[in-house]
C-alpha cells in the first residue's frame, strides 16, 4: 500500500506520542514515540550534513533505542541503511564494503581497527531535539531498498538482500490479518536486530502497528529470567523465537518461582523444531507454538497457525505468497512429492543488491529458488524435508561454512579445509572443520588465528585432522562420510 508507512508514522505522531514504543530490558529504560521522533529528527539533521538521497549508510548500532531513530532518519533523507552485525569479522566487513561502497558508518560505540577506513558518525553523541516536523519519507515504497540486510551465501561472499517499504509492510499486514493482532500489540524480542528475525519480526512490526517491543538482547541463561519477568509485567502477546532458544526457555521456566508471561502467539522458525522441546515448552507456558518458514530474502513465507497439533511437522500454509515444488529439471510435482521449494511473494524485492550473478541463480521468472527441499500435502501445507544449501544454522544464525574455510585455509600449516554442520540439541547445529595439514601445522596457532579473524559464533567447536578428504567417484568431497566421522 503506497505511503502506508508515512500515514502510520504521522498517525502515531498525533495519537501515540506518550505511548511506549520500546522497553530495553537489559538497560531498564523505556522510550516513548515522542522520544523516537525527537531522536530521529536530530539524527536526520546530522546525517544531512554528509549524505544525500540515493546514498547508502553502514549502520552498526547496538542500542535499539538508537537503531530505529537512525533508520527513520535515513528514510526521511532518501538514504538506504545497510544493517551490519557488530560481531562481524574484518574479513566479512571488507567483502560487504567492496560491494556496497558506503563511505560512512553510523555507530553508537567505539569499535576496533577493522572499521578504520570508514568515516564514522557516532549517533550516541547526537542529542534529541525537543520538537520534530511532519514525517515525510523520501524512499520509494516499491522500487527502492529501504533496508539492506545480509544473509550467508553458498560462495564465500555474503548475499546483500534489499527490502522495500512495500515488501516489509506486505508481510506485516498479512501476518496481522491472519493472526488477528489486536490494536497496539506487544512483541518480545530476544534476537539480534541486525537479522531479519529481530529487526523485522519485532521492532519494525511493532512500529508500523503502533505497538511496543520488549527488547532483551540475544537470549541466554543469564538474561532469560529477567526477560521473562519483564515480559510478565508487560503482557506481550507475540514472541518470535528459534528452536535453539526453546531449551533455555524450558530450563528457566521450570526453575523459576516467578509468574510466567501469558503469550498469545509463539512463533518459531529458522530450523526444524524438536517435538519434545515443543511439548515441554507448551506445558510450562500453557500456550502453543506455531512453526513458520521464512528467509531474509522473502520474510515469512508460511505459518502453521491453526493446524500445528494435527500437522506437527508442517511449517504451515503460504502467507501472502505462492509456493510450488519442482524437480531438478523444473517439472511441477504433485502433492507429497519432495522437490525444490520456489516462492513468488510480495515480500520479496526480486533480486540481490548489486549481485547480478547471485540474482541470476536465485531469481527466475519472478520465482525465488529457496535452495530448500520440501513438499506440499493435499491441503496445501508445506513440510521442509532438508536443504540443498550448505548453510549451517547455529543458534538461529545462518553461517556460511565456505567463509570459515576461506579464513582457516590462510593459517600456516593448513593445506585444505572443509567445514560442515553437525546436529546439536542446544544450538540446532554445531560447526566442525576438517583439515588436511602439513608438518608446520599447530592446532593452538589455528585456534588463536580463528579467534582473531572470525566472529565468535563462526569459530568451529572441533577440528579434525585427516590425511586426505574422503571423496566421491566424481572427486567431490563426501559430505556423508565427513558427517559419519564427525559423530564417531
Amino acid at each position: 500500500m503506497k505511503n502506508v508507512w508515512e500515514q502510520r508514522l504521522n498517525s502515531h505522531r498525533i495519537n501515540k506520542l506518550n505511548d511506549i514504543y520500546l522497553i530495553d530490558i537489559l538497560d531498564d529504560e523505556k522510550y516513548s514515540y515522542n522520544d523516537l521522533f525527537c531522536q530521529s529528527f536530530a539524527i536526520k539533521n546530522e546525517l544531512e550534513r554528509f549524505l544525500i538521497s540515493g546514498d547508502c549508510l553502514g549502520v552498526l548500532i547496538t542500542k535499539p533505542s538508537l537503531l530505529l531513530p537512525t533508520i527513520l532518519a535515513c528514510w526521511q533523507i532518501g538514504v538506504t541503511p545497510s544493517i551490519l552485525d557488530k560481531n562481524m569479522s574484518s574479513h566479512r566487513l571488507s567483502k560487504i564494503q567492496s560491494r556496497i561502497k558506503f563511505k560512512y558508518l553510523a555507530l553508537d560505540n567505539e569499535f576496533d581497527d577493522k572499521f578504520i577506513d570508514i568515516q564514522r558518525i557516532n549517533v550516541s553523541e547526537i542529542k534529541p531535539k525537543d520538537y520534530f516536523e511532519e514525517i515525510i519519507l523520501k524512499i520509494d515504497e516499491i522500487n527502492s531498498p529501504a533496508l539492506l540486510l545480509f544473509s550467508s551465501g553458498t560462495t564465500g561472499a555474503p548475499k546483500c538482500v534489499p527490502l522495500s517499504l512495500n515488501n516489509i509492510w506486505s508481510n506485516i499486514e498479512s501476518l496481522a490479518l491472519n493472526l488477528g493482532f489486536e490494536e497496539s500489540p506487544v512483541f518480545l524480542c530476544v534476537s539480534p536486530l541486525s537479522y531479519a528475525h529481530g529487526l523485522y519480526n519485532s521492532l519494525l512490526s511493532a512500529l508500523v502497528l503502533g505497538g511496543k517491543t520488549l527488547y532483551g538482547g540475544p537470549l541466554n541463561l543469564i538474561s532469560a529470567e529477567l526477560i521473562l519477568t519483564t515480559a510478565y509485567r508487560n503482557n506481550p502477546c507475540i514472541f518470535h523465537l528459534t528452536p535453539s532458544m526453546i531449551p533455555i526457555m524450558n530450563m528457566i521456566g521450570k526453575r523459576t518461582k516467578l509468574p510466567l508471561p501469558n503469550f498469545k502467539y509463539v512463533i518459531c522458525g529458522t530450523s526444524q523444531l524438536e517435538t519434545q522441546s515443543k511439548i515441554i515448552f507448551e506445558s510450562i507456558y500453557n500456550t502453543s507454538i506455531s512453526q513458520q518458514y521464512g528467509m531474509t530474502e522473502t520474510l515469512i513465507m508460511t505459518l502453521n497457525y491453526d493446524s500445528q497439533d494435527s500437522k506437527v511437522k508442517s511449517v504451515g500454509l503460504p502467507l501472502n505468497c505462492k509456493l510450488k515444488i519442482e524437480s531438478d529439471s523444473g517439472q511441477a510435482l504433485k502433492a507429497n512429492e519432495i522437490g525444490n521449494i520456489l516462492v513468488k511473494s510480495n515480500s520479496s524485492f526480486g533480486s540481490y543488491y548489486m549481485q547480478p550473478e547471485e540474482t541470476k541463480l536465485a531469481y527466475q521468472d519472478g520465482w525465488f529458488h529457496t535452495g530448500d527441499f520440501g513438499y506440499l500435502d493435499e491441503d496445501g501445507y508445506l513440510t521442509i524435508a532438508g536443504r540443498k544449501k550448505e548453510i549451517i544454522k547455529k543458534g538461529g544464525f545462518n553461517i556460511n561454512p565456505r567463509e570459515i574455510d576461506e579464513i582457516v585455509s590462510k593459517c600456516k600449516g593448513v593445506k585444505e579445509s572443509f567445514t560442515i554442520g553437525v546436529p546439536n540439541t542446544l544450538y540446532g547445529e554445531e560447526i566442525y572443520t576438517f583439515l588436511v595439514t602439513d608438518d608446520f601445522f599447530d592446532l593452538n596457532e589455528l585456534k588463536k588465528y580463528c579467534q582473531k579473524n572470525m566472529q565468535k559464533n563462526h569459530i568451529p567447536s572441533k577440528f579434525h585432522t585427516l590425511i586426505n578428504f574422503p571423496r566421491s567417484s566424481s572427486g567431490k568431497i563426501s559430505l556423508t562420510e565427513l558427517k559419519k566421522l564427525a559423530i564417531k
